[in-house]
């Protein structure tokens, strides 16, 4: 059947010295013959050996409970609650190898399907039986998984005001606005961009003062890693009141202005993210009889996206996944 599994093993013998004193000549080697006569006495009882390595070894039975506790889902935060759901997909076996001249080694590879996600439930597992087996020359010990990791708006604030407060934006060579604040806050899947600004001293318009309210989108910008606000326009009531009393300040190049400064390096933010992935990772229950090691090495953004008024991040980890399942005596 597809899991009668027959290890082709190579067995001899590795003999340093084997020599025969003879009286008055010396000593003659029989090394070559010796190991030529103890591989043909052990290599007649492989059959027996393999037979009853495979009966110890009861994989099928021991792959079919660990195939079956590996249907997990657990929850790995709890603000925002996001889920890790995983799913077995296939079975491979590395044949049985005594390539260092001690032990019997082989290697048992699970393909998983892992799925990421920020939702109050996660849907039901799709259990399935276990599959039949196949045969690899080496088991692929790498990951590749998407974890969303949130942004904090708090931080991005924090160093907007560092950017921008008490900077100029020039809408002509008479009108300066000095920037007191710049705040964003996410709602639905946009951002909304406030924007407190008082007049220059020399402007036309000396001591005016008042709040901008923009909408945009957040995207992440993969030449130069940074985050960013982008496709700003007026909110509707801004507008409307901007037409109404002061519809200078409806000038593309203040939106430029004000966009060229919504940019965030996210060096920083990946880095933590690398940690919270590791962290997230660590969560995830396995059983018990499995020993794993699991490390992301490289954090990678593949978007963007806001989702509850929160701003997410959707990584791409890429790591190492080493286990040893305990198969008992």
């Amino acid at each position: 059947n597809e899991w009668n599994i027959q290890p082709n093993l190579n067995v001899s013998t590795n003999l340093t010295k084997a020599e025969v004193p003879i009286k008055n000549i010396g000593t003659i080697s029989i090394r070559s013959l010796l190991k030529k006569q103890v591989d043909k006495a052990i290599n007649k009882e492989k059959p027996k050996l393999i037979a009853e390595l495979v009966k110890n070894l009861n994989l099928k039975a021991e792959v079919t409970k660990q195939w079956n506790n590996l249907h997990l889902s657990e929850k790995v935060n709890q603000d925002p609650s996001i889920w890790i759901k995983t799913e077995p997909q296939s079975v491979s076996f590395k044949e049985f190898d005594l390539s260092d001249g001690e032990n019997v080694q082989s290697g048992i590879g699970i393909k998983m399907f892992v799925d990421t996600c920020i939702c109050q439930e996660v849907s039901a597992i799709n259990f399935k039986p276990l599959p039949n087996l196949t045969f690899q020359e080496q088991i692929i010990d790498k990951f590749l998984i998407n974890l969303p990791v949130q942004v904090s708006l708090d931080e991005l604030n924090n160093t907007l005001q560092s950017k921008v407060r008490g900077k100029s934006l020039s809408i002509d060579e008479n009108l300066k606005l000095i920037v007191n604040e710049i705040n964003l806050s996410a709602s639905g899947e946009k951002i909304l961009v406030k924007v407190d600004f008082k007049t220059d001293k020399g402007s036309l318009l000396q001591g005016a003062k008042g709040v901008l309210y923009l909408w945009g989108k957040i995207f992440y910008d993969q030449a130069s890693n940074n985050l960013k606000v982008v496709e700003l326009d007026y909110d509707i009531d801004t507008k409307n009141t901007l037409i109404s009393t002061a519809d200078f300040l409806l000038q593309p190049v203040l939106l430029q202005q004000i966009e060229e400064r919504l940019s965030f390096p996210l060096n920083q933010e990946l880095n933590r993210a690398k940690d919270e992935a590791n962290e997230y990772i660590q969560k995830i229950k396995l059983p018990s009889e499995i020993d794993a090691n699991i490390e992301v090495k490289t954090i990678e953004v593949e978007k963007v996206v806001v989702i509850n008024n929160d701003i997410f991040l959707v990584l791409v980890a890429d790591g190492n996944m080493s286990a040893l399942l305990n198969l008992g005596e």
